[in-house]
């Protein structure tokens, strides 16, 4: 772990597919941080749009070096966990990066976001995973996380909505990867994100269980800010087929690869109860094609060889 009196170094991985406008503003954002972080990878997972030559286009502000932003293109969509993945491996080789930032491209750090997380870390330099305050945006009155929490009788991940009134770094069970500070001696630990869950949903959640597991703090700055586009790249859950079957593959495949004992048994047992009457609902509601994705999400993700 790092200790007290090193000062952390700071990688960042921004994964684009297909939507180069908030990708640019996420840029932007870590570009006009202060301080900034040491090095940004956009990782694009194979985008056939022009967000390439718009990225590689971008126009760095006064005092960044040229070697500060990398660009990696992939010949294929790995998802979150693989996209990230290949970010995080390029960041690895540089011995003086101590933590690594998984950063939503439709998400913006404020200002002072790098130094908070410094202050933290000052204060916890045993952190394995730390994040911070996501607001929404645009409208930034609104709370997305202050916190997490597992109920795992339900498989199930909460947010909390509540900002505490103290800036004091608290624990937490879950940390969104929208978000999401890594430490070396994580990766180290427990390797690189599981990329099981393609294209994404639930490898955040069984990253904070795993580092949790290993006896590594998992903690939340309230004071370091992040404002989060929900849903930019591919559209809120509940109005895309092919994002809730994703969903609840992966809810159910989570239990499987990660509870054991009476957890397993309550959380599918729950889910094979409660699934397929939402899928009927779904239905019976009109939505014959949601209804669908409910159904062959959990049998998906019972059946999924891969655990």
């Amino acid at each position: 772990m790092m200790m007290a009196e090193e000062a952390p170094q700071f990688g960042v991985v921004l994964l684009n597919w297909n939507n180069a406008d908030d990708t640019l503003v996420a840029l932007d954002s870590l570009a006009g941080a202060s301080p900034r972080p040491a090095a940004v990878v956009i990782v694009d997972s194979a985008s056939f749009d022009d967000s390439l030559e718009r990225i590689r286009n971008w126009s760095a502000p006064a005092g960044v070096s040229t070697d500060w932003l990398t660009v990696i293109p992939l010949d294929e969509n790995r998802g979150f966990a693989g996209g990230n993945n290949v970010g995080m491996q390029h960041l690895l080789a540089r011995p003086d990066l101590t933590h690594l930032l998984l950063l939503n491209n439709d998400a913006m750090v404020e200002r002072n976001f790098f130094g908070e997380m410094a202050r933290a870390l000052e204060m916890e330099p045993e952190a394995g995973l730390l994040t911070g305050t996501i607001y929404e945006h645009p409208d930034r009155s609104k709370v997305w996380y202050a916190g997490g929490r597992e109920i795992p009788f339900r498989a199930l991940i909460e947010h909390s909505l509540d900002v505490p009134s103290s800036a004091a770094v608290i624990e937490t069970e879950f940390i969104s990867g929208c978000a999401m500070l890594i430490s070396r001696a994580v990766v180290q630990e427990i390797g690189l994100l599981p990329e099981v869950y393609f294209p994404l949903y639930s490898e955040d959640a069984e990253y904070s269980y795993r580092v949790r597991g290993a006896g590594m703090k998992v903690l939340y700055a309230p004071a370091a800010t992040v404002f989060h586009k929900i849903g930019a790249t591919v559209g809120p859950a509940k109005r895309s087929p092919y994002i809730m079957r994703a969903q609840i593959r992966h809810r159910v495949l989570y239990v499987r690869r990660n509870f054991r004992g009476v957890n397993r048994l309550v959380a599918s047992l729950y889910l094979v109860a409660t699934k397929p009457a939402k899928a009927i609902l779904e239905v019976v509601s009109g939505r014959p094609r949601m209804g669908w994705a409910v159904f062959a999400g959990t049998v998906e993700g019972f059946l999924h060889r891969d655990t």
